[in-house]
């Protein structure tokens, strides 16, 4: 269990979600914001320079102001909107899909 996940342009970040890891978007290049954004959807942090990273990771690691709990909690609630399932049953989902191509 990893409490954040750190990447620029990644689908681990949305995997992540599927462990309650924080997706935490170090985007110092000129791309335009992750998408989905989900700094935006309250599910992640995404960050523009080094030390707005540093203050940031700073207040994950220590839950300032709730706001790692806050995240969080966002993640859960939002969770079926990236993933129909996940662990045994995305497997066995994959292997009915599979009995059907047969």
């Amino acid at each position: 269990y990893s409490l954040i996940g750190v990447g620029v342009f990644s689908t681990t970040l949305i995997e992540g979600l599927a462990h309650d890891t924080i997706p935490f978007i170090f985007n110092i290049t000129s791309w335009p914001n992750y998408y989905p954004d989900l700094n935006k959807l309250q599910q992640g942090i995404e960050v523009k320079c080094i030390e707005e990273a540093q203050n940031k990771i700073d207040k994950l690691i220590n839950n300032e102001d709730g706001v790692t709990d806050s995240i969080q909690s966002n993640i859960k609630v939002e969770y079926s909107n990236f993933f129909t399932a996940t662990g045994k049953k995305a497997v066995m989902n994959t292997v009915e899909i599979i009995k059907t191509l047969q």
